[in-house]
């Protein structure tokens, strides 16, 4: 998980709001787990989080509130009782022996209200009325049946219908149609309340701590019969025609005891619905992965990130990864047969840490590499000089901690593992911004989640009167992205030189870049002095450095062309290069001695408006800690954006396999969970500090999460039976 994470917080000033252990709730509270394999999803179906409630719904662990804001209830070692199996078996010694769980507060099933007008949540039987008003803001209290501190935006759930509670106008919910296979009760249940925007960040953060913190593989339920990952699929689903039901009842255990990762209260148990049809699923599998995705797709098509779209349903329920190292050529090659932007040099020996891919007269959707930050953008083109630019400079620059070392084949979670790597993605089409007014005296600008991308659109809600976003100012959102989020679309640049003339089109520029030594990352193929190349000349642009002469030859003798740089690229997607960024330069003399085949016009309407790294580092508000090292250097280390990829998926591969083989032969790492006294009190990194051994009877080491000899790891089926040791 990458660190230091930052946590969003909404609601409440601390992290987790530990509660006191209720032994009257549990009849397991000081009986601590020894194997922990799952992370199991529930929703609460009522109001809220109760601190001190003593309903059933308090034998889970944590707690996530409409507002995002996480507690616990109990220790996290400890067994609960948070799920069963019917109709088939009694999971509730497997799982509450094996299992961490957290309830998610909201309403779930929503029907029609009966005599019409409006709706009712099912079991509660609370009425809610539709608002067309679409306010902002829900304000509700944790405590009472009257407004209070708590509070989530309506605005930042895209889509949906909005209803008000009857009697209580203050408290709000948005509520979609589910008619997929998400949902099994669809017909008596056609619609589902959404989860807040603020749960499901929350989510995503609590779900890689739980699975770092306990060596769980990041992965969801897998079909049996296909193994593809279907979050959604229950017991009733995977049973067989025709079979005893001491049969079915074996399968299912087996079924359950072998699954290691993320599931819900559905999967398990066939009446129930848990965490219910509008659980983001595709958002928290890209949100807990360590994996690097392409940019954009080769065919152009668009992916279906919106759980919303009942018209891509079938796509969104693929759970479609887009970082396969079998496609790794077709990408290299959708930059190398271009006519411009090659890594790491385009023509004249300019260094050029970045690639270009084209899209033609046809826009692409362009996706986050990896998850991270925004730290900086700029998402409007404004003007230069009073011109308006034949092109787009728009950018959005990520923030992306990443744990670069391994441990032996591991990656290494520990804290000085981390290394910030920057993903850029330059040339973006330019957004239109207008505001129209907000029905309480003052200004918003207008959001469409239809045509904006989510960031740009909860960056507008949070920043209505921000000075210069719509006039090409850089704004610094700070904003949580996850693995493929959407960011923008290709611009305009120029994508090919006709009779010494640019030719404009559409395409995207995309760097990965870092301010440290790649010799800090532990096995990589830049260690190699071979593949890497420090330019000696780091104060202008120029690359000069010897070695490029082994890749780049002037074949036909008429000096070096955009021919001789494509036939050299291939040779050189393993360099590491560290030179002066190019959105670095504030001078024309840092192009070198070829500042003479610039004119001052093409400097000051071609090249300086893409400087963007000068801007920021003359502008007051922009934040130096949030914008990482970048902010105060000018010297970068490039990585070609596919073959970074490939070393990262490679790495992440490889250890979700050794986790999914339990190989925990390795110490507990607490990774970026903080335990005090048996509760979480915090998300950082504590260093991977081999934790204090436990010592039985026998005088075995017992790790915290597991009972290991040997590759055998014992798993408590029954409480009023022995163990049973399964070969995992």
């Amino acid at each position: 998980m990458p660190v230091p994470e930052t946590f969003q917080l909404y609601g409440d000033t601390t992290l987790v709001a530990p509660q006191s252990p209720n032994a009257n709730v549990n009849p397991l509270p000081n009986q601590p787990r020894h194997v922990t394999r799952t992370a199991t999803l529930h929703f609460t179906h009522g109001w809220r989080y109760r601190p001190g409630d003593n309903s059933a719904n308090r034998h889970v662990h944590f707690w996530i509130d409409l507002d995002g804001s996480l507690y616990q209830n109990n220790e996290a070692d400890n067994r609960f009782r948070h799920a069963g199996g019917a109709p088939y078996f009694n999971t509730g010694d497997l799982i509450r022996n094996t299992s961490v769980a957290v309830e998610i507060t909201r309403f779930g099933k929503i029907e029609p209200r009966p005599g019409g007008g409006g709706w009712r949540i099912n079991g509660p039987n609370v009425n809610f009325d539709d608002d067309p008003t679409d306010p902002e803001w829900c304000d509700y209290s944790p405590m009472s049946n009257a407004p209070g501190p708590r509070r989530f935006n309506l605005w930042k759930i895209a889509g949906g219908d909005t209803h008000e509670a009857a009697t209580r106008p203050y408290y709000k919910i948005k509520s979609a149609e589910f008619n997929d296979n998400r949902n099994p009760e669809s017909g008596q249940f056609l619609r589902d309340v959404l989860f807040t925007d603020e749960q499901l960040a929350t989510c995503v953060l609590w779900l890689k701590a739980i699975l770092e913190n306990y060596r769980i593989p990041k992965r969801f339920l897998r079909n049996p019969a296909t193994g593809v990952e279907n979050p959604w699929i229950d017991t009733v689903v995977l049973a067989r025609d025709n079979q005893p039901d001491a049969m079915l009842r074996q399968e299912a255990i087996e079924r359950a005891s072998s699954h290691q990762g993320v599931w819900g209260h559905m999967n398990l148990q066939g009446n129930r619905v848990d965490p219910g049809a509008s659980m983001d699923y595709y958002r928290l599998k890209r949100g807990i992965s360590d994996r690097w995705w392409y940019p954009v797709n080769l065919d152009g098509t668009e992916r279906a990130l919106n759980y919303l779209d009942a018209g891509r349903s079938v796509d969104y329920l693929a759970l479609t990864e887009y970082g396969e190292l079998s496609d790794l050529e077709a990408y290299y090659r959708l930059n190398e047969e271009g006519q411009t932007g090659f890594y790491p040099i385009g023509s004249n020996r300019v260094w050029h840490g970045a690639i270009h891919l084209d899209s033609g007269s046809d826009t692409k959707q362009v996706y986050a590499m990896a998850n991270g930050w925004i730290v900086a953008a700029r998402v409007t083109n404004g003007t230069v000089n009073g011109m308006a630019l034949p092109y787009s400079r728009c950018f959005v620059l990520i923030k992306h901690p990443v744990h670069t070392q391994d441990n032996g084949d591991e990656i290494d979670y520990g804290a000085n593992s981390t290394r910030i790597v920057y993903s850029l993605y330059m040339h973006l089409e330019p957004a239109v911004l207008a505001q129209r007014p907000d029905g309480a005296g003052g200004q918003r600008w207008d959001f469409d989640y239809a045509t904006m991308p989510p960031w740009l659109c909860h960056f507008l809600i949070d920043n209505p009167t921000h000075a210069t976003v719509n006039t090409g100012g850089i704004i610094y959102p700070n904003h949580k992205v996850d693995l493929s989020d959407y960011l923008g679309d290709t611009g305009m640049y120029i994508t090919d030189v006709r009779n010494g003339t640019p030719v404009m089109d559409r395409t995207i520029h995309v760097e990965v870049f870092t301010t440290e030594d790649p010799n800090t990352f532990g096995s990589n193929p830049w260690t190699a002095g071979n593949n890497r190349v420090i330019d000696p000349t780091p104060d202008d642009a120029i690359a000069d450095h010897g070695m490029l002469d082994s890749y780049v030859r002037d074949a036909a003798g008429d000096g070096i062309d955009i021919v001789d740089i494509k036939n050299a690229a291939p040779g050189m997607r393993s360099l590491a290069i560290q030179s002066r960024s190019e959105h670095t330069l504030t001078d024309k003399s840092q192009l070198g001695h070829h500042n003479v085949a610039v004119t001052d016009d093409e400097w000051t309407m071609l090249i300086r408006p893409l400087c963007f790294h000068a801007d920021i580092t003359a502008d007051a508000a922009a934040p130096a800690v949030e914008i990482g090292p970048y902010h105060g250097t000018t010297t970068v280390w490039h990585f070609h954006p596919f073959t970074f990829l490939q070393w990262m998926n490679q790495r992440v591969d490889r250890h979700d396999q050794i986790l999914a083989d339990q190989d925990k032969a390795r110490p507990h790492l607490q990774s970026n969970i903080v335990i005090n006294n048996g509760y979480v009190t915090g998300f950082q990194n504590l260093g991977g500090a081999t934790p204090t051994q436990l010592q039985q009877n026998t005088g075995a080491i017992v790790y915290p999460e597991a009972q290991y000899n040997e590759n055998t790891y014992s798993i408590w089926l029954r409480s009023n039976v022995t163990t049973r040791a399964l070969m995992l």
